[in-house]
């Protein structure tokens, strides 16, 4: 068994005003950095063994101060990358209200795409799947820094819920949850650690 702590990216200008995506630049603010340095001390008494990171910069810039003071190395890894979204990347949630593609990726969840071909299925297939490689990894635990959406996808597979709960999720910048990963590649969410 292993334990993986999901932690979504620290807080930037953008947050809850622009879909980011892959494509567009987002330093993390004042507060995402105090945030990323309260990860630090809010982690202190817990081991670990390895820090994984989204390519993704601000993800990134939340996993670094943990990694100095752990005296770890990031690794970069794809599977905790951001949902490609496409043309949807850099603009503002108020624009996307009336596009249509945007109102159905919201509703359906189990079948809707994004302009750039990523679907949700496929994006929890690959969060899956590297939860239940981290479980090979006996005894350790392993702090994955993410995205909301990525880490929504695990959360509702644990719970063996469809894609389209995600809305009864609540995934809050530099927030974290606990899934426990077992060598049979069960997956479970511990309640009790999750915050």
């Amino acid at each position: 068994m292993a334990l993986c702590l999901l932690v979504r990216h620290a807080t930037h200008d953008l947050v809850d005003e622009v879909l980011c995506g892959r494509s567009t630049a987002a330093p993390l603010s004042d507060l995402g950095a105090s945030q990323a340095l309260q990860l630090v001390e809010a982690l202190k008494s817990s081991p670990i063994e390895r820090i994984q990171s989204s390519p993704q910069q601000r993800a990134i810039a939340t996993a670094l101060p943990l990694c100095r003071a752990r005296r770890l190395p990031l690794e970069i890894s794809a599977p905790l990358d951001e949902v490609e979204f496409g043309r949807w990347s850099g603009q503002r949630f108020r624009d996307l209200e009336a596009d249509q593609g945007w109102q159905r990726w919201n509703t359906d969840r189990i079948r809707a795409c994004t302009p750039a071909g990523d679907c949700m299925a496929a994006v929890q297939r690959r969060i899956v799947s590297h939860l239940q490689r981290a479980g090979r990894a006996w005894g350790q635990t392993i702090v994955m820094f993410t995205h909301a959406e990525v880490i929504r996808a695990a959360v509702l597979h644990c719970r063996g819920e469809p894609l389209d709960a995600w809305h009864a999720i609540d995934i809050a910048p530099a927030s974290h949850v606990v899934i426990q990963a077992n060598f049979d590649e069960t997956l479970i969410l511990d309640q009790r650690l999750a915050a």
